[in-house]
C-alpha cells in the first residue's frame, strides 16, 4: 500500500488522498449557499495551498524539460489558455472570489496530476505506470463507495456501482485492453454494466470504434458487434430497442424523455446569449443562473460545452473545442508497437468526450469527470512525449 500512495512521490499521494477529504468535508447545501466560505470550505482551501506548495518545490528543485514537454507542447495548451481565460473572468464575476478560486483549483489541479504522471513515467516501466493507473481507478470506486454510504446511508448498497457513473467508467479500455490480470477486467465490465449510466453506455459503445486500429480480433468485435446491433434493429425495431434500452423506463424515445438536461441546457443557451462574448464568469455565473431558476436542485449544465459558452462565452468556448478537437488529432497520430495500445486510447478519448458532453467535466469546475479525463488525457500525452513509439 505505501509503495503505491508514494509511488508519484508527495503529488502522487496527494491526488489520492483528495477523495478521501471529500468525504471528510462533504455537507449538504442548498444551492443558494454553494458559493459561500464555511470549515469544509477552509479545509479544502488548505489543502489547495500544500498542494500549490508542494508543485513550487517540485518545479524549483531540479529542471522540468518533461513536464513542460507534457504542458506546452501538446494539446493541453489549449487547457492552459481556457483556465487564465477563466482566471480573467473574475473581472465581470458576480462573485469574484468563487470565480477566482475555481480557476486557481483548475490550474492546480492540472499541474498536480500532470506532475504525478511525469514522475510515474520517469521512474517505472510502461506496464507499470499502466498498472498504477488501474489501482487508482479502483481506489477511487472503492473511495466513491463510501462516500455514497456516507451520503445515503448503507441502503445505497443496493445499488453499490451508483459511484462507478462517473470517475470509474473513463478507465474501461485501459483496464479491458491494456491489463494484464484477468479479475480487474471482469469486475470492470461488470461494474460499468450494473452502473445503470446511459452516457457511459454510449461513450463504451462509441469507444469500441477505437479497435478499428487496434489488431484483427478487434476489428472483428467491431464487425460483429455492428451485426449483431443491425439483427437486434431488424428484429425488434429501432424504436422497441431503444425504449428497452437507453429510454428503459420511459414512455417514448425523444430527447424531452431523456434526463430532463436538456430543459436545463435550453435555459442556459438562452441566457448565455445576453452575454455571448465573455460569459457570466467562470462558475459563479452558471450557478447564478440555475440558482435564479427554476432547476433549483442543478449546480451545473452537465456539459462541457454549455459550462464553457455561460461561464467565459464564446471566447472561452472556442478555445476549449480546439482543445477536444486536439486531443483527438493527437491520439490518431500516435506511434505504438502493440495496436491494442492506440485502440485502447483513442476508445478512452472518446469515451471522455461523450461524458463531457453530458455530465461535469472539463470546461466546469474541478469536480466530476474532470480529474479522470484530466489524468488519462495526461498519460497518453505523457506516454507519448517521453517513448515516442508508445510500448
Amino acid at each position: 500500500m505505501k509503495s503505491f500512495i508514494f509511488a508519484a512521490g508527495l503529488p502522487g499521494a496527494l491526488l489520492l488522498f483528495y477523495p478521501v477529504l471529500i468525504i471528510l468535508v462533504t455537507r449538504g447545501r442548498v444551492l443558494k449557499n454553494a458559493s459561500s466560505v464555511d470549515g469544509s470550505s477552509v479545509i479544502q482551501i488548505v489543502y489547495l495551498g500544500l498542494c500549490t506548495l508542494i508543485l513550487f518545490r517540485e518545479y524549483t528543485s531540479r529542471p522540468q524539460y518533461f513536464l513542460k514537454k507534457i504542458l506546452f507542447r501538446s494539446p493541453f495548451v489549449f487547457l492552459i489558455i481556457y483556465i487564465f481565460i477563466c482566471f480573467f473572468s473574475t473581472l465581470w464575476s458576480s462573485n469574484l472570489f468563487l470565480t477566482f478560486y475555481r480557476s486557481f483549483e483548475s490550474l492546480i489541479f492540472l499541474l498536480l496530476i500532470t506532475m504525478t504522471i511525469k514522475k510515474l513515467i520517469e521512474t517505472f516501466d510502461y506496464s507499470t505506470v499502466i498498472k498504477w493507473t488501474i489501482w487508482f481507478a479502483f481506489w477511487n470506486l472503492f473511495i466513491g463507495v463510501l462516500f455514497r454510504i456516507k451520503v445515503a446511508g448503507f441502503s445505497s448498497l443496493t445499488l453499490p456501482f451508483m459511484p462507478s457513473r462517473l470517475f470509474f467508467p473513463l478507465f474501461f479500455f485501459v483496464i479491458i485492453i491494456l491489463g494484464k490480470k484477468m479479475l480487474p477486467k471482469v469486475l470492470s465490465f461488470f461494474i460499468v454494466l450494473l452502473g445503470f449510466s446511459n452516457k457511459i453506455y454510449i461513450g463504451v459503445s462509441l469507444g469500441l470504434l477505437g479497435l478499428v486500429k487496434g489488431s484483427l480480433r478487434g476489428k472483428i468485435l467491431v464487425v460483429f458487434a455492428l451485426v449483431v446491433l443491425g439483427f437486434l434493429i431488424s428484429y425488434i425495431g429501432i424504436n422497441d430497442l431503444l425504449l428497452n434500452t437507453l429510454f428503459y423506463g420511459r414512455d417514448s424515445v425523444g430527447i424531452e424523455d431523456s434526463s430532463g438536461r436538456n430543459q436545463v441546457w435550453t435555459y442556459l443557451i438562452s441566457k448565455s446569449k445576453e452575454k455571448p462574448i465573455i460569459g457570466y464568469g467562470f462558475v459563479s455565473g452558471e450557478l447564478q443562473l440555475l440558482s435564479n431558476s427554476v432547476f433549483k436542485g442543478a449546480i451545473n449544465a452537465h456539459n462541457s460545452i454549455i459550462s464553457a459558452l455561460v461561464s467565459v462565452g464564446y471566447l472561452g468556448l472556442v478555445v476549449l473545442g480546439l482543445f477536444f478537437i486536439s486531443i483527438f488529432k493527437f491520439v490518431l497520430d500516435l506511434k505504438v508497437k502493440s495496436k491494442k495500445t492506440k485502440a485502447a486510447f483513442i476508445g478512452t478519448v472518446i469515451l471522455i468526450f461523450v461524458v463531457s458532453m453530458s455530465a461535469p467535466g472539463i470546461g466546469g469546475r474541478v469536480y466530476g469527470s474532470w480529474i479522470p479525463s484530466v489524468y488519462l488525457i495526461s498519460l497518453i500525452i505523457g506516454l507519448k512525449k517521453y517513448y515516442k513509439v508508445i510500448p
